[in-house]
């Protein structure tokens, strides 16, 4: 066996680093970040601008669906006492079942038994013969003269 030792390889020749090259290198890439950092943070506050915005119309909406849901309940229940009493739900006011239920008796209480207008005897009944009247045709002629003009 040969005893061989092994030749150490030479090292490759030292490179001198440009350190100007490589700082201009590193502050181009800090410069696009910071551009990069810039447009994502304005678009976050644009994001942000919008949620706000949206949560205010939102609870705008909620407002008015709940007083829509109110109004509703308040119709319903007052269609519901007026039924019951035998009154016309348009005279009856109040919040609560209560209010309008006591509302309710009340205008039956002062109406009495009636549920309709007063009958009046006569109406509805037309003279057969209307006797004729001068000063009436002259009116009457008076007016239609009027009209063709």
């Amino acid at each position: 066996m040969s005893d061989q030792v092994p030749t150490p390889t030479p090292a490759p020749p030292a490179q001198e680093t440009d350190w100007k090259a490589e700082a201009r290198k590193w502050e181009e890439r800090s410069k696009e970040n910071k551009a990069s950092v810039d447009a994502l943070t304005r678009e976050r506050d644009e994001a942000l601008a919008k949620a706000v915005a949206l949560e205010g119309s939102n609870a705008e909406l909620l407002e008015k669906v709940n007083l829509f849901e109110s109004e509703k309940a308040h119709a319903e229940l007052v269609a519901k006492v007026a039924e019951s009493v035998g009154v016309d739900p348009k005279a009856l006011r109040g919040s609560t079942e209560d209010e309008l239920t006591e509302h309710a008796n009340y205008l039956k209480e002062l109406l009495g038994s009636q549920s309709s207008a007063p009958v009046i005897p006569s109406q509805g009944k037309t003279p057969e013969q209307v006797k004729e009247d001068p000063i009436r045709e002259f009116t009457r002629n008076l007016f239609e003269s009027a009209k063709q003009d």
